[in-house]
C-alpha cells in the first residue's frame, strides 16, 4: 500500500515537471528559435556523420553554414519586438541583445568558408570541427541574452569548452596540446574566479540570481555600498578580463594563437607551380582532385613548399608550412579572436551595466586602468613581433581595450552605438586580414612579416586588404577610429577625453 502511494506521488510529480517543460517550450521557445534552429543544425550533423560516408562532406558544410544563414534571418524577422523576458526571467530578448547575436552568428558564418581547405588538407576530422563551432556559437547566443547568474556562467563556459577543444585542435602535435593545456588551466582559473564573483553578489542581494532583481535585493538589504559588493566586483572583473583578454590577463593570447613552428625535412616537396590564386582557398587545380597521388600525398602536399628560384637541391630547401603546423589552426584563430570577443564584450555589458549600477565609479575607473593597459601594451608589444599571428594577438588586446571604452561611456553618450559600429568593422578586418594570412602561407609558407614586404607591389589586392587595419585615410579602421573617438570625447562623459588615441 505505502508503495502504490509513494508511485501514484512519482508518477504525478513526473507528469507536472513533464508539463511545465512543454509549457515553456510551447510559450517561451519561439523567444529562442534562433538558438533552436542551430541546435536543429547541430543534431543534423550528428544524424548525417554517423550514416554516411565521406562523399557527403560537401553536405556537411552545406548543413552548418545553412543553419547561421536561417539563425541570421530568424533574427532579422525579430527585429524591433517588445523586449521580453522567457523561461522563468532567466533568458531576455530585445534589439541590443540581437545585435550581438547577430555579429557572433556573422563571424561564424564567415569562418566557415575559411576551414573548407585547411580541414581537406590536414585530413582532421569535419563533423567535430564543425560541431565545435555551432556550440560555442550556440554558447554565445544565449550568453547575450542571459537573464541570470546561472545562466551567465553556464553559456560562457559552454563557449569556453568548444574553444579549448578547437585550439588543440591538431591533437597529435604536443605543443599543440601544451598550448591548449595552459589555455585550459587559465580559463578555468578564471572561471572559478567569475563563479566566486558572482557567490558575494548573490549573497549580498539576499539570494537573487536574476539582474534586475539583483539591484532591487541590493536595495533592501542596504548592501549596494557594502565590502562584499567591492570584493563581487574586483572578482568578476578579473573573470571577465580573462574571457577579454584584457592586460594583465592576456599571455593566453599569443601562445594560443601562434604556438610553435618547427621544420621537417622528411617530407615530399610540393611542387612549385601549383595553381594558388583562387580565392576560394583551393590548394590544387580540381583536375588533380582524382589523381590517385594527390589522394596519396594529399597531407604533404599540404604541409610542405619548396623555397628558391627552381626546385633543386642546391637552390631550394622544404620548409613546413605555419598553417598546417604545430599552432593552434588558422581558422580556428580566426574563429576565435572575434567571436569570443564579441560573446565577452557582451557579458561584460550586461554584468556591470545591471548588477553594479550602484557601482559605476568604481567599475568605470576599474575598467580605465585596464582599457588603457590594454591599449598601451598591446600596440606596443605588437611592434615588436616577427610573427603575423602573434602581431595579430596583441593586436586585438589593444583592439578591446577601444571596445572598452564603449562600455564605460554607456548609452547616455553613444558609446554602445559607436562600439557597434567599431566592433563590425573589426570582425570585417580581422576575418579578411586572416584569410590573407592563410592565402599567402599557401602560397610562401611563411608568416614571417618581414616576407610581407613589399605587398602591395606584388599583390595589390592582398595590400589593399592589409592597409584597412592600419589608420590610412577613406578606409574602414580609419572611419570607425574616428567615429568611435568622436563619441566618446563628449564633453558629457569628461573622463574618457584623455585617453591615448
Amino acid at each position: 500500500m505505502i508503495w502504490h502511494v509513494q508511485n501514484e506521488n512519482f508518477i504525478l510529480d513526473s507528469t507536472r515537471i513533464f508539463m511545465k517543460a512543454f509549457h515553456l517550450l510551447l510559450f517561451d521557445g519561439s523567444f529562442i528559435f534562433p538558438e533552436c534552429i542551430l541546435i536543429f543544425g547541430l543534431i543534423l550533423l550528428l544524424m548525417i556523420d554517423s550514416t554516411s560516408d565521406q562523399k557527403d562532406i560537401p553536405w556537411l558544410y552545406f548543413i552548418s553554414s545553412t543553419s547561421f544563414v536561417m539563425s541570421i534571418t530568424a533574427l532579422l524577422f525579430r527585429w524591433r519586438e517588445e523586449p521580453m523576458i522567457s523561461f522563468s526571467g532567466n533568458f531576455q530578448t530585445n534589439n541590443f541583445n540581437e545585435i550581438f547575436q547577430f555579429l557572433i552568428l556573422l563571424c561564424s558564418t564567415l569562418c566557415i568558408p575559411l576551414s573548407v581547405e585547411y580541414i581537406e588538407c590536414t585530413e582532421m576530422a569535419i563533423t567535430e570541427f564543425l560541431l565545435f563551432v555551432l556550440t560555442a556559437t550556440l554558447g554565445g547566443m544565449f550568453l547575450c541574452g542571459a537573464n541570470d547568474l546561472i545562466t551567465i556562467f553556464v553559456a560562457p563556459e559552454c563557449f569556453s569548452l568548444c574553444s579549448y577543444l578547437l585550439s588543440g585542435y591538431t591533437k597529435k602535435d604536443v605543443r599543440s596540446n601544451e598550448a591548449t593545456m595552459k589555455y585550459l588551466l587559465m580559463g578555468g582559473a578564471s572561471s572559478s574566479i567569475l563563479v566566486h564573483g558572482f557567490s558575494w553578489l548573490y549573497g549580498s542581494s539576499g539570494g537573487e540570481i536574476e539582474l534586475q532583481e539583483i539591484v532591487n535585493g541590493l536595495i533592501n538589504t542596504q548592501m549596494y555600498n557594502s565590502p562584499g559588493i567591492s570584493i563581487a566586483l574586483i572578482f568578476i572583473t578579473v573573470g571577465i578580463g580573462f574571457k577579454l583578454s584584457l592586460a594583465p590577463s592576456h599571455q593566453w593570447t599569443p601562445d594560443v594563437y601562434e604556438g610553435v613552428r618547427r621544420v621537417r625535412n622528411n617530407e615530399s616537396l610540393y611542387d612549385k607551380r601549383i595553381h594558388f590564386a583562387s580565392l576560394l582557398l583551393r590548394v590544387v587545380p580540381t583536375k588533380d582532385r582524382t589523381n590517385d597521388v594527390y589522394k596519396k600525398d594529399l597531407n604533404s602536399r599540404c604541409r610542405c613548399y619548396i623555397v628558391g628560384s627552381h626546385p633543386s637541391e642546391t637552390t631550394s630547401k622544404e620548409v613546413r608550412n605555419p598553417l598546417f603546423d604545430s599552432d593552434s589552426p588558422t581558422p580556428v584563430v580566426a574563429f576565435l579572436s572575434v567571436t569570443s570577443k564579441v560573446a565577452a564584450s557582451a557579458l561584460a555589458t550586461r554584468i556591470f551595466d545591471i548588477p553594479f549600477y550602484f557601482s559605476s565609479n568604481e567599475w568605470h575607473l576599474l575598467l580605465e586602468i585596464l582599457a588603457i593597459l590594454s591599449m598601451i601594451l598591446g600596440n606596443l608589444i605588437a611592434i615588436t613581433q616577427t610573427s603575423m599571428k602573434r602581431m595579430l594577438a596583441y593586436s586585438s588586446i589593444g583592439q578591446i581595450g577601444y571596445v572598452i571604452i564603449g562600455i564605460i561611456v554607456g548609452d547616455s553618450n553613444g558609446g554602445y552605438a559607436s562600439m557597434i559600429t567599431y566592433m563590425l568593422f573589426y570582425i570585417s578586418m580581422n576575418l579578411g586580414t586572416f584569410a590573407c594570412i592563410i592565402l599567402f602561407g599557401l602560397r610562401t609558407g611563411t608568416d614571417n612579416i618581414r616576407d610581407y614586404a613589399g605587398l602591395y607591389t606584388k599583390d595589390p589586392f592582398f595590400g589593399s586588404l592589409f592597409s584597412s587595419m592600419s589608420l590610412i585615410p577613406r578606409r574602414s579602421s580609419s572611419t570607425s577610429s574616428i567615429y568611435y573617438t568622436r563619441n566618446i570625447n563628449e564633453p558629457d562623459y569628461c573622463d574618457c577625453s584623455g585617453y591615448p588615441f
